[in-house]
Protein backbone atom coordinates (compact mmCIF):
# COMPACT_ATOMS: atom_id res chain seq x y z
CA UNK A 1 0.00 0.00 0.00
CA UNK A 2 2.64 2.23 0.46
CA UNK A 3 4.66 1.52 -2.35
CA UNK A 4 1.07 2.37 -4.14
CA UNK A 5 0.49 6.15 -2.14
CA UNK A 6 4.22 6.85 -3.45
CA UNK A 7 4.10 5.96 -6.97
CA UNK A 8 0.65 7.87 -6.90
CA UNK A 9 2.78 10.90 -5.36
CA UNK A 10 5.76 10.34 -7.65
CA UNK A 11 2.99 10.85 -10.67
CA UNK A 12 0.78 13.70 -9.47
CA UNK A 13 2.63 16.04 -7.63
CA UNK A 14 4.72 17.24 -10.48
CA UNK A 15 1.47 17.72 -11.85
CA UNK A 16 0.44 19.55 -9.34
CA UNK A 17 3.82 21.93 -9.12
CA UNK A 18 3.38 22.15 -13.27
CA UNK A 19 -0.49 23.64 -12.14
CA UNK A 20 0.73 25.98 -9.52
CA UNK A 21 3.71 27.40 -11.96
CA UNK A 22 1.01 27.65 -14.20
CA UNK A 23 -1.73 29.35 -11.98
CA UNK A 24 1.01 31.62 -10.69
CA UNK A 25 2.34 32.66 -13.96
CA UNK A 26 -1.14 33.49 -15.43
CA UNK A 27 -1.97 35.43 -12.43
CA UNK A 28 1.01 37.46 -12.16
CA UNK A 29 0.97 38.65 -16.06
CA UNK A 30 -2.89 38.52 -17.31
CA UNK A 31 -2.67 41.95 -15.48
CA UNK A 32 -0.21 43.37 -18.29
CA UNK A 33 -2.22 42.16 -21.10
CA UNK A 34 -3.72 45.67 -21.43
CA UNK A 35 -7.49 45.30 -22.40
CA UNK A 36 -7.29 42.15 -24.43
CA UNK A 37 -9.04 40.31 -21.81
CA UNK A 38 -11.40 43.14 -20.91
CA UNK A 39 -11.84 44.92 -18.00
CA UNK A 40 -8.62 43.06 -16.38
CA UNK A 41 -7.01 46.03 -14.50
CA UNK A 42 -9.79 47.03 -12.29
CA UNK A 43 -10.26 43.12 -11.02
CA UNK A 44 -6.57 43.51 -9.76
CA UNK A 45 -7.24 46.95 -8.35
CA UNK A 46 -10.61 45.16 -6.61
CA UNK A 47 -8.88 41.64 -5.52
CA UNK A 48 -5.10 43.25 -4.48
CA UNK A 49 -7.41 45.60 -2.46
CA UNK A 50 -6.33 49.12 -4.20
CA UNK A 51 -9.58 50.33 -4.04
CA UNK A 52 -9.70 53.15 -1.26
CA UNK A 53 -11.81 55.99 -3.56
CA UNK A 54 -15.04 57.17 -1.62
CA UNK A 55 -16.87 57.51 -4.39
CA UNK A 56 -17.43 54.45 -6.16
CA UNK A 57 -19.49 53.89 -9.41
CA UNK A 58 -21.72 50.61 -10.29
CA UNK A 59 -23.13 48.88 -12.95
CA UNK A 60 -23.32 47.54 -16.80
CA UNK A 61 -20.91 48.63 -19.33
CA UNK A 62 -23.59 52.01 -19.09
CA UNK A 63 -21.95 53.20 -16.17
CA UNK A 64 -18.45 51.36 -17.72
CA UNK A 65 -18.04 53.59 -20.19
CA UNK A 66 -20.36 56.54 -19.05
CA UNK A 67 -18.73 58.40 -15.98
CA UNK A 68 -15.19 59.39 -15.66
CA UNK A 69 -13.77 59.40 -12.57
CA UNK A 70 -11.35 61.90 -13.11
CA UNK A 71 -14.47 64.15 -13.56
CA UNK A 72 -16.02 63.16 -10.63
CA UNK A 73 -12.34 63.86 -8.34
CA UNK A 74 -12.22 67.12 -10.11
CA UNK A 75 -15.45 68.73 -9.01
CA UNK A 76 -15.71 67.38 -5.74
CA UNK A 77 -12.15 66.84 -4.57
CA UNK A 78 -12.76 63.27 -3.54
CA UNK A 79 -11.24 60.51 -5.27
CA UNK A 80 -13.92 58.30 -7.06
CA UNK A 81 -13.69 54.55 -9.13
CA UNK A 82 -15.59 53.07 -11.63
CA UNK A 83 -16.27 49.12 -11.14
CA UNK A 84 -18.66 49.07 -14.41
CA UNK A 85 -18.80 45.56 -15.87
CA UNK A 86 -20.60 44.60 -19.10
CA UNK A 87 -23.58 43.26 -19.12
CA UNK A 88 -23.98 43.39 -15.32
CA UNK A 89 -27.77 42.70 -13.85
CA UNK A 90 -28.77 43.11 -10.39
CA UNK A 91 -27.05 39.43 -9.38
CA UNK A 92 -23.92 40.69 -10.90
CA UNK A 93 -23.71 44.22 -9.33
CA UNK A 94 -24.44 42.69 -5.82
CA UNK A 95 -21.89 39.96 -6.32
CA UNK A 96 -19.13 42.46 -7.68
CA UNK A 97 -19.63 44.77 -4.88
CA UNK A 98 -19.53 41.82 -2.45
CA UNK A 99 -16.04 41.07 -3.62
CA UNK A 100 -15.49 44.76 -3.33
CA UNK A 101 -16.34 44.68 0.49
CA UNK A 102 -14.11 41.72 0.66
CA UNK A 103 -10.54 43.52 -0.03
CA UNK A 104 -11.43 47.14 0.34
CA UNK A 105 -13.55 49.97 2.65
CA UNK A 106 -16.79 50.71 2.02
CA UNK A 107 -17.08 54.22 -0.09
CA UNK A 108 -18.83 57.01 1.29
CA UNK A 109 -20.99 57.30 -2.00
CA UNK A 110 -22.32 54.32 -4.05
CA UNK A 111 -23.78 55.50 -7.55
CA UNK A 112 -25.73 52.94 -9.03
CA UNK A 113 -26.61 52.72 -12.52
CA UNK A 114 -29.78 50.40 -13.09
CA UNK A 115 -30.91 49.45 -16.68
CA UNK A 116 -34.11 48.34 -18.53
CA UNK A 117 -33.06 45.04 -17.55
CA UNK A 118 -31.74 44.83 -14.28
CA UNK A 119 -33.83 42.90 -12.61
CA UNK A 120 -35.10 40.93 -15.89
CA UNK A 121 -36.30 37.29 -14.95
CA UNK A 122 -34.63 36.42 -18.09
CA UNK A 123 -31.28 37.06 -17.87
CA UNK A 124 -28.19 35.01 -19.65
CA UNK A 125 -26.59 32.42 -18.22
CA UNK A 126 -23.92 33.37 -15.71
CA UNK A 127 -20.39 33.52 -17.70
CA UNK A 128 -17.01 33.53 -15.75
CA UNK A 129 -15.27 36.42 -17.76
CA UNK A 130 -11.75 35.70 -18.11
CA UNK A 131 -10.53 38.65 -16.46
CA UNK A 132 -12.35 37.10 -13.14
CA UNK A 133 -10.49 33.32 -13.48
CA UNK A 134 -7.59 34.18 -11.78
CA UNK A 135 -9.34 35.46 -8.83
CA UNK A 136 -11.48 31.93 -8.19
CA UNK A 137 -8.99 29.87 -6.77
CA UNK A 138 -10.47 29.23 -3.43
CA UNK A 139 -12.96 31.69 -3.65
CA UNK A 140 -16.04 29.80 -2.73
CA UNK A 141 -18.65 32.70 -3.17
CA UNK A 142 -17.38 33.03 -7.29
CA UNK A 143 -18.16 28.99 -6.96
CA UNK A 144 -22.05 29.95 -5.50
CA UNK A 145 -22.33 32.53 -7.79
CA UNK A 146 -21.18 30.91 -11.37
CA UNK A 147 -22.74 27.76 -9.98
CA UNK A 148 -19.36 25.69 -11.87
CA UNK A 149 -17.41 22.44 -11.61
CA UNK A 150 -16.14 22.53 -7.75
CA UNK A 151 -12.45 21.09 -9.32
CA UNK A 152 -12.34 24.77 -11.07
CA UNK A 153 -11.99 25.97 -7.48
CA UNK A 154 -9.91 23.54 -5.74
CA UNK A 155 -7.34 22.86 -8.54
CA UNK A 156 -4.99 25.23 -9.77
CA UNK A 157 -5.04 25.49 -13.67
CA UNK A 158 -8.02 23.32 -14.35
CA UNK A 159 -9.97 26.40 -14.58
CA UNK A 160 -8.07 27.96 -17.33
CA UNK A 161 -9.01 24.41 -19.13
CA UNK A 162 -11.48 26.04 -21.35
CA UNK A 163 -9.21 29.32 -21.72
CA UNK A 164 -5.85 28.43 -23.58
CA UNK A 165 -6.22 31.41 -25.38
CA UNK A 166 -5.76 33.12 -22.05
CA UNK A 167 -3.18 30.55 -21.08
CA UNK A 168 -1.12 31.66 -24.66
CA UNK A 169 -1.27 35.43 -24.71
CA UNK A 170 -0.36 35.90 -21.40
CA UNK A 171 2.87 33.73 -21.11
CA UNK A 172 3.48 35.54 -24.78
CA UNK A 173 3.71 38.83 -22.90
CA UNK A 174 5.63 37.29 -20.05
CA UNK A 175 8.00 35.65 -22.91
CA UNK A 176 8.32 39.18 -24.52
CA UNK A 177 8.66 41.15 -20.87
CA UNK A 178 5.83 43.18 -22.62
CA UNK A 179 3.35 45.30 -20.11
CA UNK A 180 0.30 46.37 -22.73
CA UNK A 181 -1.07 49.98 -22.28
CA UNK A 182 -4.70 50.09 -20.49
CA UNK A 183 -6.62 52.44 -21.81
CA UNK A 184 -8.70 52.54 -18.48
CA UNK A 185 -8.24 55.34 -15.95
CA UNK A 186 -9.68 53.93 -13.03
CA UNK A 187 -12.01 51.51 -14.40
CA UNK A 188 -13.27 53.62 -16.73
CA UNK A 189 -12.94 53.54 -20.85
CA UNK A 190 -13.98 55.19 -23.32
CA UNK A 191 -14.98 54.89 -26.66
CA UNK A 192 -14.66 57.03 -30.03
CA UNK A 193 -16.45 54.74 -32.02
CA UNK A 194 -18.45 56.15 -35.01
CA UNK A 195 -22.53 55.92 -34.78
CA UNK A 196 -24.21 52.27 -35.48
CA UNK A 197 -27.69 51.32 -35.23
CA UNK A 198 -27.53 47.89 -36.89
CA UNK A 199 -28.42 46.04 -33.74
CA UNK A 200 -31.03 48.37 -32.64
CA UNK A 201 -32.61 47.97 -36.22
CA UNK A 202 -32.85 44.36 -35.91
CA UNK A 203 -34.38 44.62 -32.26
CA UNK A 204 -37.35 46.99 -33.83
CA UNK A 205 -38.23 44.79 -36.84
CA UNK A 206 -38.93 42.04 -34.68
CA UNK A 207 -41.27 44.39 -32.03
CA UNK A 208 -40.94 45.98 -28.96
CA UNK A 209 -40.26 43.56 -25.71
CA UNK A 210 -42.10 43.42 -22.66
CA UNK A 211 -39.36 43.42 -19.67
CA UNK A 212 -40.65 40.70 -16.78
CA UNK A 213 -39.35 41.95 -13.66
CA UNK A 214 -37.91 38.75 -11.34
CA UNK A 215 -39.85 40.09 -7.88
CA UNK A 216 -37.03 38.28 -6.23
CA UNK A 217 -33.87 39.99 -7.51
CA UNK A 218 -35.49 43.63 -6.87
CA UNK A 219 -36.43 42.01 -3.53
CA UNK A 220 -32.70 41.06 -2.85
CA UNK A 221 -31.08 44.32 -4.01
CA UNK A 222 -33.11 46.46 -1.79
CA UNK A 223 -31.96 44.29 1.36
CA UNK A 224 -28.75 45.02 0.15
CA UNK A 225 -29.31 49.03 -0.28
CA UNK A 226 -31.06 48.79 2.97
CA UNK A 227 -27.74 47.08 4.72
CA UNK A 228 -25.54 49.77 3.09
CA UNK A 229 -27.41 52.46 4.48
CA UNK A 230 -27.09 50.93 8.01
CA UNK A 231 -23.63 51.46 7.32
CA UNK A 232 -23.76 55.05 6.79
CA UNK A 233 -22.95 54.48 2.64
CA UNK A 234 -25.16 57.62 0.94
CA UNK A 235 -26.25 55.40 -2.43
CA UNK A 236 -27.99 57.14 -5.60
CA UNK A 237 -29.56 55.39 -8.65
CA UNK A 238 -29.99 56.46 -11.64
CA UNK A 239 -30.73 55.43 -15.39
CA UNK A 240 -28.12 56.27 -18.09
CA UNK A 241 -28.83 58.24 -20.95
CA UNK A 242 -29.68 56.17 -24.09
CA UNK A 243 -30.56 58.26 -27.79
CA UNK A 244 -34.38 57.87 -27.98
CA UNK A 245 -34.77 55.87 -31.18
CA UNK A 246 -34.20 52.99 -28.63
CA UNK A 247 -37.17 54.18 -26.03
CA UNK A 248 -39.56 51.78 -27.88
CA UNK A 249 -37.49 48.93 -27.80
CA UNK A 250 -39.55 48.15 -24.26
CA UNK A 251 -43.17 48.30 -23.74
CA UNK A 252 -43.46 48.93 -20.50
CA UNK A 253 -40.65 51.42 -20.40
CA UNK A 254 -42.57 53.46 -17.85
CA UNK A 255 -43.21 50.26 -15.40
CA UNK A 256 -40.00 49.98 -15.09
CA UNK A 257 -38.47 53.24 -14.28
CA UNK A 258 -41.75 53.95 -11.55
CA UNK A 259 -40.49 50.78 -10.06
CA UNK A 260 -37.05 51.81 -9.75
CA UNK A 261 -38.61 55.12 -8.36
CA UNK A 262 -40.54 53.28 -5.97
CA UNK A 263 -37.33 51.62 -4.72
CA UNK A 264 -35.71 55.07 -4.16
CA UNK A 265 -38.32 56.45 -2.14
CA UNK A 266 -38.98 53.32 0.05
CA UNK A 267 -35.32 53.75 0.43
CA UNK A 268 -35.17 57.74 0.61
CA UNK A 269 -32.15 57.68 -1.88
CA UNK A 270 -32.38 59.55 -4.83
CA UNK A 271 -32.79 58.41 -8.52
CA UNK A 272 -32.33 60.17 -11.70
CA UNK A 273 -33.61 59.68 -15.12
CA UNK A 274 -31.29 61.06 -17.34
CA UNK A 275 -32.70 59.75 -20.38
CA UNK A 276 -34.49 62.80 -21.23
CA UNK A 277 -33.84 66.53 -22.25
CA UNK A 278 -30.99 66.90 -25.22
CA UNK A 279 -28.51 64.56 -24.70
CA UNK A 280 -31.36 61.77 -25.97
CA UNK A 281 -31.99 63.61 -29.37
CA UNK A 282 -28.24 63.81 -31.12
CA UNK A 283 -26.47 61.15 -32.49
CA UNK A 284 -23.28 62.64 -32.47
CA UNK A 285 -22.83 61.72 -28.54
CA UNK A 286 -23.52 58.33 -29.13
CA UNK A 287 -21.55 55.19 -30.73
CA UNK A 288 -24.51 52.98 -30.13
CA UNK A 289 -28.00 53.54 -29.37
CA UNK A 290 -27.13 52.59 -25.34
CA UNK A 291 -23.78 53.48 -25.28
CA UNK A 292 -22.05 57.35 -25.35
CA UNK A 293 -19.21 57.95 -26.69
CA UNK A 294 -16.50 60.14 -25.35
CA UNK A 295 -18.16 63.37 -26.19
CA UNK A 296 -21.12 62.08 -24.54
CA UNK A 297 -19.54 60.67 -22.03
CA UNK A 298 -17.90 64.17 -21.00
CA UNK A 299 -21.02 65.70 -21.03
CA UNK A 300 -22.80 62.80 -19.11
CA UNK A 301 -19.80 62.84 -16.47
CA UNK A 302 -20.61 66.53 -15.82
CA UNK A 303 -24.54 66.22 -15.90
CA UNK A 304 -23.71 63.37 -12.24
CA UNK A 305 -21.07 65.71 -11.21
CA UNK A 306 -23.22 68.47 -11.04
CA UNK A 307 -26.19 66.05 -9.18
CA UNK A 308 -23.76 64.58 -7.11
CA UNK A 309 -22.90 68.09 -5.38
CA UNK A 310 -26.34 69.12 -4.99
CA UNK A 311 -27.90 65.99 -3.32
CA UNK A 312 -25.09 65.31 -0.94
CA UNK A 313 -23.66 68.80 -0.12
CA UNK A 314 -23.92 68.54 3.27
CA UNK A 315 -23.25 64.55 3.84
CA UNK A 316 -19.80 64.26 1.99
CA UNK A 317 -16.46 66.57 2.53
CA UNK A 318 -16.47 67.92 -0.86
CA UNK A 319 -13.74 70.38 -1.31
CA UNK A 320 -15.23 73.87 -0.83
Amino acid sequence: MKKLFKQLALFIVPILIFLWGLDYLVYRYLKNTGDIFGNVAPQYDLYEGRIHEPIVILGSSRAEVHIDPNVIKKGTGLDCYNLGWSGAESDLLMYRFREYCKYNPLPRLLVINLDMTTFSAHQVARIIRDEQLPFNLYNFEAYHFYDKNILYYLIPGIRYSEKRYLIYQTLLVYMKHQQLESKRYHGFISSNSPWDDTELRKVLQSGPNNVIIDSSAVKSFYNNLKSLQEKNVQVMLYYAPEHKSGFPVYKNREEVLALYQQIAGQLQIPFINYAQGDITLHEKYYYNVNHLNKTGADIFSHMILTDILRLFKDKLPFRK
